[in-house]
């Protein structure tokens, strides 16, 4: 920031940056979905924070009033033969 190009280009980016920020902060995002219970469950990391934890809990509670668990069954279900095929090219020869 030595020069008034850097600053002024500093001040313009400065609104992206902070935005970039907000979508990167792990806090935002609370934890990621267990997937293979029968529920729903939100994994978080050991160091979550309470933001973390308060937005984990919205996440799941969310998760549950759309009935998220029923609706992935399905899913899986209707692609039963493309997680064979996965299988298939997974196992060693």
């Amino acid at each position: 920031m030595k020069t008034a190009r850097t600053k002024l280009g500093g001040l313009i980016l400065r609104p992206a940056f902070r935005a970039l920020g907000e979508q990167l902060d792990p806090d935002s995002y609370g934890g990621a979905p267990l997937l293979g219970v029968d529920g729903v469950a939100i994994i978080c990391h050991g160091g979550a924070g309470p933001k973390a934890l308060a937005t984990g809990i919205r996440i799941a509670a969310d998760y549950a009033a759309r009935d998220l668990t029923p609706a992935l069954r399905a899913a899986i279900g209707d692609h039963r033969e493309l997680f064979a095929a996965a299988k298939r090219e997974d196992s060693p020869a």
